[in-house]
């Protein structure tokens, strides 16, 4: 759980970094423009489509988002394993693969462990 919660304290720090009073990114033709009519720099209309995509205040709803998933998943680990280590929860089962997938965007960071990876389901 380190991991992933580093990761989402440096997106949220990175974040709250590019936050402009009363300021949204969004893409406007060629370029990256603040509503506050600020142009922040001429980009290609891709590029910009997806930086606009990734403004500050829409990273910190995603970080908030699985910073609840990580916390549900260790409430849900705290109950336990059974005789053969299995979680008593199907939930904490359930939330280990969404923690283990939150954790793979990350999957070239140097911290990253491959054993975190998870295996596709048959048939998938």
């Amino acid at each position: 759980m380190a991991f992933i919660r580093a990761r989402l304290d440096e997106d949220m720090n990175l974040a709250l970094d590019c936050i402009v009073k009363d300021g949204r990114w969004r893409a406007e033709g060629t370029s990256l423009v603040l509503d506050t009519a600020a142009e922040i720099e001429r980009v290609y209309l891709a590029i910009a489509d997806h930086m606009a995509r990734h403004d500050p205040a829409r990273v910190i709803r995603r970080v908030e988002a699985h910073r609840a998933i990580v916390d549900a998943y260790t409430d849900a680990t705290d109950l336990g394993t059974d005789a053969r280590g299995a979680f008593v929860s199907d939930r904490a089962t359930g939330l280990g693969i969404a923690v283990k997938k939150m954790a793979a965007e990350h999957s070239d960071h140097p911290d990253y462990e491959a054993e975190w990876s998870v295996e596709p389901e048959p048939g998938s």
